[in-house]
């Protein structure tokens, strides 16, 4: 789009013409929904430990949900409101993905300090954001949320999958697959009222 001049096509039209934009969510669900549906599979076909490798995706991908839907509760939510991408996301996965692959393990508190302080905390320049960022991360990667049975907040488990395949070669729909989670998501999710306390706020948030 541009408000310049054009000789292809009559200011007047442009005028009654509508204007479409694609709007990233603003819900916890949306956010992590859409994050999942694209990051879902990243490394899992290199992976020599696809489970853990899914369990953190899902717990990075729901970290990221949170930090992008406190935006939405203006000076609330971050004192300086920050420009999360989705790159953030991909190289804290990658960071994941070859931590797993040179140890064997997750090293976790180097993986929170450099998932908080370096990619997503390179994003910030409050003191009060950094500590809120440090906060989710360490509330969403731990190992307990990174086994079945965790759970991130009241009613939403991690829902890990245990016949996951060891590619990315899982058929549509079937076990282990984006879709079969992303149901599975959506299922424990429908209904569930997204309160501020989600997001680390008081309930009185909305009020305001």
């Amino acid at each position: 789009l541009s408000a310049g001049t054009l000789k292809v096509v009559p200011s007047p039209l442009l005028g009654m013409c509508l204007k479409l934009t694609d709007e990233p969510a603003s819900s916890f669900q949306g956010n992590l929904i859409a994050t999942y549906t694209e990051v879902g599979d990243l490394h899992r076909s290199e992976s020599s430990q696809p489970l853990l490798l899914h369990a953190a995706t899902l717990a990075l991908c729901i970290t990221h949900a949170l930090m992008k839907g406190r935006l939405k509760f203006g000076a609330r939510g971050w004192c300086s409101p920050p420009a999360f991408a989705i790159s953030d996301l991909r190289h804290s996965i990658t960071l994941v993905h070859d931590r797993l692959e040179h140890f064997g393990d997750l090293p976790l508190a180097e993986v929170r300090y450099l998932v908080s302080e370096i990619i997503y905390g390179g994003h910030l320049a409050v003191q009060w954001d950094r500590r809120l960022c440090n906060a989710v991360v360490d509330r969403c990667l731990t190992h307990a949320t990174l086994h079945e049975g965790a759970e991130f907040f009241a009613g939403f488990p991690l829902p890990s999958t245990p016949s996951l395949p060891p590619s990315s070669s899982a058929p549509s729909g079937g076990p282990g697959s984006i879709e079969e989670c992303v149901a599975r998501i959506n299922g424990m999710l429908e209904g569930h009222h997204e309160r501020p306390s989600i997001f680390g706020l008081s309930d009185d948030t909305e009020a305001f």
